[in-house]
């Protein structure tokens, strides 16, 4: 990866237990000794992401206040780490909360950010935020002392959705789409140079009804990544979109900025997949500038095997001549 084009990486992730403190690490940080020597090397920053993903292992997190204490302190420990630049949270809760639960958190992330400038300049806290759940997790309030917020661009479709559409909409009539995204960032209050957009280097196919967009599913999808992968590395990726346009060409969606396909199966069944690549890419990145957005946090950097990130730095570079 060109790691000098990007302004952060993001480590993903650390799972925070029920009593507040940081279980799965996934080898962070003897094993990631590489990762960190080229990150120092090309002077990009690196953060941690603690993911915490359950409502019911939620509400024991901040239904009690030691547990809420644990975790700031586990946070704190990996911040002093001097491979770490900063602290990413992923909270991704679509349930109902309880409001005294909200404010728990809400009060939790507001404290935490505290300690973390109180730490200096070197060390950052960003926020990534669900869209779609019952209970908005957070308000403008408590986004705006942080570094960056990231909100979801991605899933607008999903895996186990009942219809067949793009991942990543740039506007349209879905509930989640870019322009809704940027909107609702401004209307909270944050400085758009402080906010980032997901974008999504995999995308979805599904089995569907009949050829038209937005066709109805035939039960869950399969995720795809933009490049062909290691089985042994992501067994759950079997298929490449690189691949299927390669075999049955690719169409365009003009008002999501979203690339599709379609084939038929032996046994009949018609298939639809919906991803991003060179164009759509081009196309909300232009979008965000426009909005002086501050840019997009990119997921899972890999899944295009650097082919669609380097190509958009190419064009970029080209542009600022």
């Amino acid at each position: 990866m060109a790691l000098n084009e990007l302004e952060r990486v993001l480590f993903f992730d650390m799972q925070i237990q029920t009593d507040g403190s940081i279980g799965e690490r996934h080898g962070w940080p003897d094993q990631w000794a590489e990762l960190i020597k080229a990150t120092q090397q090309s002077r990009t920053p690196i953060d941690v992401c603690v993911t915490l993903m359950d409502v019911r292992n939620f509400q024991q997190v901040f239904n009690s206040p030691s547990h809420v204490q644990k975790l700031q302190n586990e946070i704190l420990g990996l911040l002093a780490q001097e491979s770490v630049s900063g602290i990413h949270l992923d909270v991704e809760i679509y349930d109902a909360v309880a409001p005294e639960t909200l404010e728990a958190f809400r009060n939790f992330v507001l404290n935490t950010a505290l300690q973390v400038h109180a730490l200096g300049d070197a060390k950052q806290i960003s926020v990534f935020v669900p869209i779609g759940g019952v209970t908005a997790l957070y308000d403008g309030p408590t986004l705006n002392p942080l570094d960056r917020v990231v909100l979801q661009g991605y899933d607008a479709h999903w895996k186990e959705g009942h219809t067949a559409g793009p991942v990543a909409p740039l506007d349209g009539p879905g509930v989640l789409t870019w322009t809704k995204l940027v909107a609702m960032g401004k209307a909270w209050g944050i400085p758009p140079q402080r906010l980032l957009v997901g974008f999504p280097l995999y995308g979805y196919e599904w089995r569907v009804k009949d050829n038209r967009l937005g066709s109805a599913t035939l039960g869950p999808g399969t995720s795809t990544t933009f490049a062909p992968m290691a089985p042994a590395l992501v067994p759950e990726f079997s298929v490449s979109v690189r691949e299927r346009v390669l075999r049955y060409g690719a169409s365009y969606d003009a008002k999501t900025a979203s690339a599709y396909y379609q084939f038929r199966k032996p046994d009949g069944v018609r298939v639809q997949g919906w991803f991003d690549d060179w164009w759509t890419l081009l196309r909300k990145s232009e979008y965000l500038m426009q909005e002086n957005i501050g840019g997009m946090a990119f997921f899972l950097l890999g899944y295009d095997d650097g082919q669609l990130l380097q190509q958009f730095f190419y064009q970029r570079s080209l542009r600022a001549r």
